[in-house]
């Protein structure tokens, strides 16, 4: 596999297909609950060429991004601790002069236009059950043995688009060796809801801001690996 396919329907199975169609019972998931997952959607002879192609053209470029816990005495007084966004995972860069590079490798490998195309935004707005723009963001990230993301809301206020919320479609793409990782989310005013994202080819969907937290990723060796990519949408009216 040399090329993502410009449409994202070509990366769906049967299955997925019914979702883009709007005759599948995951339309308008998001409209019922903040967090949607299946790993049904996409079509599982293409998943180990999308794995194999994201590494041979992301693996030398990725920076880590380590934020770490405070410390645990960093209250001032009992039962008032402060959790930062804190997490350890590696990223395409996304800033600086790497990024229009990493741009360019996207568009060179067909993953651009892909996350670009209408098939990929009429799928994430059936998932949403609402109008949604054109792509607003994307990214790339890689998740080795450990990595993980702490409870975080990804509330955007201050951006112009996102700052009434917005829909982030996610799918992933692991080596055979990745044996666990779990999705922890609100439910009912408490981080109560867990599903398991580290099956290849999962796709998730997340109306956000959203409270969760990625549990570590477990494996089997090392070298193993959970690829995400993600596409961010503001809401149409936005």
């Amino acid at each position: 596999m040399n090329q993502f396919p410009h449409e994202f329907e070509a990366l769906l199975s049967r299955t997925g297909r019914k979702v883009l169609a709007g005759t599948h019972t995951a339309s308008g998931a998001l409209l019922r609950e903040g967090f949607f997952a299946s790993a049904a959607f996409l079509e599982p002879k293409l998943l180990a060429g999308c794995r194999k192609l994201l590494a041979r053209t992301f693996e030398a470029s990725l920076v880590e991004i380590s934020r770490p816990l405070p410390p645990p005495t960093s209250s001032a007084q009992s039962y008032e601790d402060s959790l930062p966004k804190v997490g350890r995972l590696l990223s395409v860069p996304i800033t600086g002069l790497e990024m229009f590079v990493m741009r360019r490798l996207a568009k060179e490998i067909g993953l651009m236009q892909m996350l670009e195309s209408e098939s990929f935004r009429r799928f994430s707005e059936v998932l949403a059950g609402v109008s949604l723009g054109p792509l607003a963001a994307a990214q790339v990230l890689c998740n080795r043995r450990g990595d993980y993301a702490g409870p975080h809301t990804d509330n955007h206020p201050n951006e112009p688009g996102a700052q009434h919320g917005y829909v982030d479609v996610h799918f992933s793409f692991v080596t055979p060796g990745v044996r666990a990782q779990f999705i922890v989310h609100q439910r009912d005013g408490h981080l109560s809801a867990m599903a398991p994202i580290a099956i290849d080819g999962t796709v998730t969907a997340y109306r956000l801001p959203l409270w969760h937290y990625t549990t570590p990723l477990q494996t089997r060796s090392l070298a193993d690996r959970r690829w995400l990519v993600l596409g961010s949408f503001h809401y149409a009216s936005s």
